[in-house]
């Protein structure tokens, strides 16, 4: 519905596959809200940079898209929270960044963590309001 709205003017009701393209790279809204991003972490540069490469090496930098999916319990599509509870994991459950890490924060994350995926989240539906 996103791109019929936008290229065609009007959407289809009931359309399953509704998504909203907030970004079309993880990159993208990174860059974008990298002040609010260092704010809602609380990591120091040097440790963003450490997981931003993390992710990079996963693909998700590049290879995901920030989609708004109203069918999502969490309102954004699994690879768009996945990516930004890694980022924004606590030390514990980064540990460094490998396959165990994404297993774990696929099935959950702290409430720390969560809340602050939350936080980011919304300033990116925010600013698109």
């Amino acid at each position: 519905n996103d791109e019929l709205l936008q290229y065609y003017g009007f959407v289809e009701e009931g359309n399953v596959d509704d998504v909203y393209v907030c970004a079309d790279a993880l990159i993208d809204v990174l860059d974008t809200y990298e002040d609010e991003l260092r704010d809602i972490s609380g990591f120091d540069s040097d440790e963003l940079k450490e997981r931003l490469e993390v992710l990079d090496d996963n693909g998700a930098l590049y290879g995901s898209r920030v989609l708004l999916d109203r069918e999502q319990p969490l309102g954004f599509d699994k690879t768009t929270v996945l990516s930004m509870r890694l980022l924004l994991a606590t030390p514990e459950q980064f540990g460094d960044g490998g396959s165990e890490a994404v297993a774990a924060l696929d099935k959950g994350a702290s409430q720390e963590t969560q809340h602050k995926v939350w936080r980011l989240l919304c300033a990116v539906c925010e600013s698109l309001v």
